[in-house]
């Protein structure tokens, strides 16, 4: 099962808009994997986080970030997450965070983007997902609680 978040924003067309985006993005432990003309394609986490962890940071993402001219002097930047979140369930903080990356992408590109930070830093270090490990306890002790309910008050 798969969380997708896509965004977009334009941006002032640089020649090094390529280097800033690389660096941002392997700053925040994304490693590139694949790279054409006006599209990057970056992965982070593994699967095995949505077991353990609670942060949607460590969960196996797949980036994708096109770029394409748009005005004169401007880019039009396209995001697109796909989040592989198995039976937990992405809430707002968990969008939050992903946009705090798109978010301070912007303030290194443009000086308009500064303002974002503010609201993006008031947010806990944890999310809350519920990872499956948790769903599975819920699951056996439904499963228990119904096994002694037939047993104490079962039919002789």
């Amino acid at each position: 099962m798969a969380f997708h978040y896509r965004a977009e924003t334009v941006l002032p067309r640089t020649s090094d808009l390529e280097e800033k985006l690389v660096a941002h993005f392997e700053a925040r432990k994304f490693r590139l994997v694949h790279s054409a003309d006006g599209l990057w394609e970056f992965r982070r986490g593994h699967k095995m986080a949505t077991i353990y962890r609670f942060d949607i940071r460590a969960y196996a993402t797949t980036l994708q970030v096109r770029s394409e001219p748009s005005e004169a002097g401007k880019a039009l930047v396209r995001f697109h997450y796909d989040v592989f979140t198995l039976l937990t369930v992405p809430i707002r903080e968990d969008v939050v965070r992903l946009e705090a990356d798109i978010a301070d992408f912007i303030s290194a590109c443009s000086p308009l983007g500064n303002d974002q930070r503010d609201r993006l830093a008031a947010l806990p270090l944890a999310s809350r997902f519920l990872p499956l490990w948790v769903w599975l306890v819920i699951v056996f002790a439904l499963l228990f609680a119904t096994v002694c309910f037939f047993w104490i008050f079962g039919s002789d």
